[in-house]
């Protein structure tokens, strides 16, 4: 108020939402009309207005079977970004007409940025890809055209000299598992190359195309391939892919792995011998149970601060929280499935492992580093001269990984690099 300075009054709030329902984003408002994206009824998000003087809620944009990513409101126009098929994809529609979408050429990769103001027509969005650490764009609303104003620029590297591809793996179940396949363009495929293949499938959490230094390294001075399979746990198609990869069902992560492992062995791309996989945290767990499961089809595994005690994950740490995916270890029904897949737990004497990198910090507060610990020494005991080698790299003054100093993130992806390139034959290029 004009007169708060000589007659200060306090401020009067109203709930308009007072329970957990969902999430609610807001992109705007016109008076008391205001504008949510919001998750009540909706998993992957639909766009309601809200009267805060009536209560009144109108769906304005219905809930769609890709997830809604980022959405704004500028003007009277909506800005939505789905993620189809695990690509990023730009749609725009009129506040008077919002359910007609108008789809916003762009190129393959995920919007890591999008900034505007309702009452400012500038757009800017910002794309990366595997190979494009990213690309600035403004976006003219009067002709949904994208304008490139700017790249952030790394030294010696060309995007057009590589390929992304992106193919449909069947489960054993039909279930399509969709993974990319990253190249260069020249890469002699008329045999077995260095192939990296990482997953996550956990959490809801999805794995769109990003930009990597140390994996652009692999494919340009190893002549490497690398792979990204978006199984199921993850967040790629919404709930439902989420619920298809957890407690009861966790096994369908490491087989749609195994799957995408076997096509591109089936394939020109490589061979069980050339193949990879590398993943963290629970894509740690990935990678070491896979390793369990379907051994003769990696040449080497890298298991970085990996959930690998599922006995007793949820007794160290954070580890209680992670029950929402991997069962509760004190429950008996949870137990049975845990045996089936817990990596230290299904470790076998006398089988013929690959060579196995498991990367920790020693004060990893996340994954306590004891699960890598007790696992390489498993692996170890169980086999010493069969297999292998299995090694352990542990940082000093580290953790889960965020936050690592650029120095130890360098030295951590080279010695990751070398024992791939030792393992799978594959050699320098300048």
């Amino acid at each position: 108020p004009a007169d708060f300075a000589t007659n200060p009054t306090r401020l009067e709030f109203n709930k308009i939402i007072d329970n957990w329902e969902g999430a609610y984003d807001l992109l705007g408002n016109d008076d008391g009309l205001f504008y949510f994206a919001t998750t009540h009824e909706a998993p992957n998000k639909r766009i309601i207005s809200f009267d805060i003087n009536t209560k009144e809620r109108k769906e304005l944009i219905k809930e769609s079977k890709s997830v809604l990513n980022n959405q704004a409101l500028v003007g009277n126009k909506f800005i939505l970004v789905y993620l189809e098929d695990v690509k990023d994809v730009l749609y725009t529609s009129d506040l008077s007409s919002p359910a007609d979408f108008t789809k916003v050429d762009m190129p393959i990769g995920t919007v890591i940025q999008l900034s505007c103001k309702r009452l400012d027509p500038f757009v800017s969005l910002k794309v990366s890809s595997f190979v494009l650490p990213g690309r600035s764009y403004l976006l003219d609303l009067s002709t949904n055209k994208l304008t490139a104003y700017n790249d952030d620029k790394v030294e010696g590297l060309v995007p057009e000299d590589y390929s992304t591809e992106q193919v449909f793996v069947t489960a054993d179940d039909g279930t399509k598992i969709p993974m990319f396949i990253v190249r260069r363009k020249d890469l002699d495929l008329t045999k077995p190359n260095p192939t990296l293949l990482s997953g996550y499938g956990g959490f809801n959490i999805s794995n769109t195309p990003s930009f990597s230094p140390s994996r652009l390294v692999f494919m340009n001075k190893l002549h490497g391939i690398f792979c990204l399979a978006n199984i199921r746990g993850g967040g790629e198609y919404g709930e439902k892919w989420h619920d298809g990869g957890r407690k009861t069902t966790k096994m369908n992560c490491f087989t749609d792995f195994i799957t995408c492992a076997k096509y591109l062995n089936g394939q020109t791309y490589c061979s069980s011998k050339t193949l990879a996989i590398q993943g963290g945290s629970n894509g740690g767990l990935l990678t070491a149970a896979c390793a369990n499961l379907a051994p003769d089809q990696f040449g080497a595994v890298i298991t970085q601060v990996g959930v690998l005690d599922m006995y007793k994950f949820h007794t160290f740490t954070i580890g209680h929280a992670w029950r929402s995916d991997y069962g509760d270890p004190d429950v008996e029904a949870d137990f049975r499935v845990l045996q089936t897949y817990s990596p230290l737990r299904n470790i076998q004497s006398g089988k013929v492992y690959p060579p196995i990198l498991v990367v920790t910090g020693d004060h990893d507060d996340r994954v306590a580093p004891l699960h890598s610990l007790k696992y390489i020494a498993e692996l170890q005991s169980a086999n010493p001269e069969l297999g292998g080698p299995f090694l352990a790299r542990i940082e000093v003054a580290a953790g889960h990984g965020a936050g690592k100093p650029t120095t130890k993130v360098v030295e951590e992806s080279a010695d990751i690099y070398s024992y791939l390139a030792k393992n799978l034959g594959a050699t320098w290029h300048d």
